[in-house]
């Protein structure tokens, strides 16, 4: 189920303004959102790298590619693009098809 922008829950009230927060301003932004994500019922898997990155594109807000990276968070939220590719990322990872040279 994803969440509905028309009924923000506590992480949606907390992205609303985060693609307009300085880079200090977001770390802590999201370092909330972490915390409230750590005490779900069923927590979704940080990929800490990916965040990393983020961070460090983080930019001024002003250019197109700046804001795109900073609006990324609240795509992938909204869709669940995070979710569903950690989810597809591990099946791919633990389910390899053998090949045809594996079937000779």
């Amino acid at each position: 189920m994803f969440s509905d922008p028309s009924k923000p829950d506590a992480i949606a009230q907390r992205l609303r303004t985060l693609d307009q927060q300085a880079l200090d301003d977001a770390a802590v932004t999201i370092d909330r959102i972490l915390t409230i994500g750590e005490k779900l019922a069923s927590p979704i898997p940080i990929d800490y790298y990916r965040l990393t990155r983020l961070l460090l594109r983080w930019g001024n807000g002003i250019s197109p590619e700046s804001l795109d990276v900073r609006r990324s968070i609240q795509r992938e939220y909204y869709s669940g693009a995070a979710f569903i590719d950690t989810v597809l990322t591990s099946q791919a990872n633990s389910a390899v098809a053998p090949t045809t040279q594996d079937t000779k």
